[in-house]
């Protein structure tokens, strides 16, 4: 402890790097953006080649609104170090809120492409179909679509999608705005994939997919936009997978899936939506399986038994 004049100061050691880059961390997970972009800014004066730091400063001006800098940031955080997927999944959201759509739509492929993580490809699945159009999507893909109009400018009569190359993608029908009766998807090979029923936009009746050799994927039914009854889905082979049942688009009742194999993989129970009673699990030789009991989606009991 020294003295300065009247005041009296405690002087800390010097931080390190390291904890001067979680402090910058800890601050923008508290929303202090200010406070971080300081710090940020010093590590920059330190080391100015750090992806880490750089990045950091792409988010702080993300979370700042600040799009286009996050852009530039982001991408030369992107010159040293390619891989990031958090990277192109963020500075796609900056391009989308510049209305780049079609450099939105680039980023969250290359983000898809270098995190195959089936819970960050969802993640990414639903960004893109949360921000752009069926029609956007299409387009980007290189997907051309004819179409007619009312008078009142709203989709009106027959339509079609076509592939890249020119075959059918998909058909269907609007009236006024909205998807009404059939619509079918078909693969690039011409083969069926998706039949759907639309009532004034919202799915109605009878949903069939199926894999590109012909054989049934799936089986479902749809009211009012929502799942009810059975769905049934089966794997490439014919051989079935899943049996569920769905209340007003909740899952109800008894489900069951199954290996390739046909020997049971899973097997649960809901109620109101929640899982309820015994759920059993087994491995793919069947030589072990779990048992774990719930009551209104609530875990009481886990326990495995091996053979």
């Amino acid at each position: 402890m020294i003295f300065l004049s009247a005041c009296q100061q405690t002087w800390e050691p010097q931080k390190s790097y390291q904890d001067l880059l979680q402090d910058a961390k800890n601050l923008l997970n508290a929303d202090k953006i200010d406070s971080a972009q300081i710090i940020i800014d010093q590590l920059l004066d330190l080391k100015t080649d750090d992806f880490e730091v750089i990045f950091l400063k792409g988010l702080s001006q993300q979370i700042s609104q600040d799009y286009s800098a996050a852009i530039q940031s982001y991408t030369k955080a992107a010159e040293l170090d390619s891989s990031s997927a958090n990277l192109y999944f963020n500075r796609g959201f900056c391009f989308f809120e510049l209305a780049q759509k079609d450099r939105f739509y680039s980023d969250m492929q290359k983000a898809a492409d270098l995190d195959t993580n089936f819970e960050f490809q969802l993640q990414v699945s639903q960004a893109i179909r949360n921000s752009l159009s069926e029609e956007e999507i299409r387009s980007l893909e290189g997907f051309t679509d004819s179409i007619s109009r009312n008078e009142a400018g709203e989709k009106h009569g027959p339509w079609s999608s076509y592939y890249p190359q020119g075959s059918l993608y998909a058909e269907g029908e609007y009236t006024n705005g909205f998807k009404t009766g059939l619509e079918k998807h078909f693969y690039e090979s011409g083969q069926l994939h998706i039949e759907k029923s639309y009532q004034k936009g919202i799915l109605e009746g009878p949903y069939r997919s199926y894999h590109e050799n012909g054989q049934i994927a799936t089986k479902a039914w749809y009211k009012k936009g929502k799942l009810g009854g059975k769905h049934q889905t089966w794997y490439a082979s014919g051989k079935k997978q899943s049996e569920e049942f769905y209340k007003k688009g909740e899952p109800e009742g008894q489900q069951t899936f199954w290996f390739e194999s046909s020997k049971i993989k899973m097997q649960k129970s809901y109620q109101n939506g929640l899982l309820q009673g015994e759920s059993k699990i087994w491995s793919n030789k069947h030589n072990a399986y779990l048992i774990a009991v719930y009551d209104q989606g609530k875990l009481l009991e886990n326990k495995i038994f091996q053979d």
